[in-house]
């Protein structure tokens, strides 16, 4: 059968959840009908490295301006987006809050285009209307339920719900618990309180670091992730922890930390559908988060399955609900049991095979 060619047209290379769900799907194990013709990005900022070293064992990475923090690794073209197009056979816009000379200039009509909220803020809305102006064969997709109500009322009903999926194998821990604790320091006894993933205002990345200083003796905060504004957050957990604090990089295997945590929080303000909360899950690492994305609908569902706690937490909110997530309860079994079961990045690769091949 003919290979389905998805080619994807985005800002930056950065890694991001986006670029984390893009992974998961090429690094999926089981047979789908997708390849990979390409990405294209708009500029050079927040250029990961690894990330597009990552992607360049499934497919190039084209751009219309050369820059030297690409390293050689990304084809320079005249119009990347229209590259994009000419290549594939269904092509995904996404990410641009304004338009530019590149993207006016490209061919949006020749090919039938994929329009994906990745969130539920006025971000996102504001990249589904730029999304929306370009092209006239839009297909749509909402990685969560809430994420519909960022597309106009119109065409609300139009729009497909796919879920993120995890790479099973990054939730794999290649250590010990009692291993990974003793290289970070963590004296027997003492309970690991996470930040995994992107550092970023929208993530509030400082919850975890008060929670732990609110809870005092036997509490240690331990962060891992990368993004532009990690540096500037970094300095402000210390502040917060002083050296009850353990800082890391971003690190692939991510079931290593998750096996040594005794919970990972997650208090943002908005969310869609987590990859950090799919990945804890899997690993049995209880949750604290926000009612954000998919966890008020999953919860409706199945039950409690994270340690909640209200939009813009006090310090003794986080504190009284960590101290309750590190005792753990059938929630976290329960976790367990729907990642396991509706979030591999298998069943997201398929769900989007079977939808390109009802439009296409």
């Amino acid at each position: 059968m003919k290979k389905i060619r998805l080619g994807i047209c985005m800002p930056n290379c950065a890694m991001g959840g986006v670029n984390r769900g893009h992974l998961s799907m090429m690094n999926s194990q089981v047979d789908h009908d997708i390849e990979w013709s390409g990405i294209a990005i708009g500029h050079a900022a927040l250029f990961d490295i690894d990330t597009a070293r990552l992607i360049l064992k499934h497919c190039p990475i084209y751009c219309t301006k050369d820059n030297p923090k690409f390293k050689g690794l990304v084809t320079i073209v005249p119009n990347a987006c229209q590259t994009i197009i000419n290549r594939s056979d269904i092509v995904k816009f996404w990410g641009y809050i304004k338009t530019n000379p590149e993207i006016e200039s490209a061919d949006w009509n020749s090919k039938p285009m994929l329009i994906v909220a990745h969130g539920e803020c006025e971000w996102t809305r504001n990249s589904l209307a730029i999304s929306l102006a370009h092209g006239t064969r839009h297909h749509m997709v909402s990685v969560s339920e809430g994420g519909l109500k960022c597309f106009p009322e119109a065409v609300q009903d139009r729009v497909k719900v796919i879920h993120n999926g995890v790479d099973f194998s990054r939730c794999a821990p290649s250590r010990s618990r009692d291993e990974v604790r003793q290289d970070w320091g963590i004296p027997e006894g003492v309970k690991t309180v996470g930040h995994v993933g992107r550092f970023g205002k929208d993530k509030n990345p400082l919850s975890a670091a008060k929670a732990v200083a609110e809870l005092g003796e036997g509490f240690h905060a331990v962060y891992a992730g990368t993004g532009y504004q990690r540096d500037l957050f970094v300095e402000e957990v210390k502040n917060i922890c002083g050296d009850q604090i353990t800082i890391l990089p971003r690190i692939e295997d991510v079931g290593t930390i998750f096996t040594a945590l005794d919970c990972m929080v997650l208090a943002s303000p908005s969310e869609a559908c987590p990859n950090a909360v799919l990945e804890s899950w899997l690993s049995s690492c209880p949750v604290v988060a926000t009612p954000v994305g998919i966890i008020p609908h999953l919860e409706s569902k199945h039950g409690e399955l994270t340690f909640g706690v209200a939009f813009d937490p006090s310090p003794g909110e986080l504190a009284r609900a960590v101290r309750l997530a590190v005792q753990a309860d059938n929630r976290v079994e329960r976790a367990h049991w729907l990642a396991w079961n509706q979030f591999s990045s298998n069943r997201m690769v398929k769900n989007y095979e079977s939808f390109f091949k009802d439009i296409l």
